[in-house]
C-alpha cells in the first residue's frame, strides 16, 4: 500500500511539473527586441518597397514597458532631411507566446484585441487594414 500511495504522489509530482515551454515569456523576452528595427520592407494594397530607397527609410522603435508588454513607435523620413521624418506612436502590445515558432512572439494590440504581427530578437513584421481596407505590412530587420 505504502508502495502504490508514493508512485501516485511520484506521479502527481511529475504530472504537475510537465508544461510547454513556448507558454511561458522569458522574463528577459521584453527587454531583448526592445530597441531600433531599421524598416526593410512596406506594402501598402498592391503596393510596395524594399528599404531604404531613393531618400526613404524608417525604423521601428520597441521600448519594453514590462515583462509581456512593448511600446512601438514608426519612424519615417522621406528625402534627404532628418527634418523630413514623421513618429508615429502605434502604442503598446502585448506579446504572446507563438507555439509553432520558437523565439518569435505575437503583438496583440491592446485597442484593437487582434493580433498585429510578430517579433524576435531580430526581425519585426506588422499587418493591419486600414479604414479603406487596404492592407499594410512593414518589416524591420536588425
Amino acid at each position: 500500500m505504502k508502495k502504490s500511495l508514493f508512485l501516485v504522489m511520484l506521479s502527481l509530482v511529475w504530472l504537475s511539473g510537465c508544461k510547454k515551454d513556448e507558454d511561458v515569456i522569458d522574463p528577459n523576452f521584453a527587454a531583448s527586441v526592445s530597441g531600433r528595427y531599421p524598416l526593410t520592407f512596406f506594402r501598402e494594397g498592391s503596393q510596395s518597397i524594399n528599404l531604404p530607397v531613393n531618400g526613404i527609410s524608417g525604423y521601428l522603435e520597441t521600448t519594453r514597458i514590462d515583462n509581456t508588454h512593448i511600446n512601438m513607435k514608426l519612424s519615417l523620413t522621406v528625402g534627404p532631411d532628418a527634418a523630413d521624418t514623421s513618429v508615429d506612436d502605434l502604442g503598446s502590445v502585448e506579446l504572446l507566446s507563438d507555439s509553432g515558432n520558437r523565439g518569435t512572439f505575437n503583438l496583440r494590440a491592446a485597442q484593437f484585441g487582434y493580433n498585429v504581427g510578430t517579433i524576435s530578437a531580430t526581425d519585426v513584421t506588422i499587418r493591419d487594414t486600414a479604414t479603406d481596407g487596404t492592407e499594410i505590412e512593414i518589416r524591420g530587420k536588425r
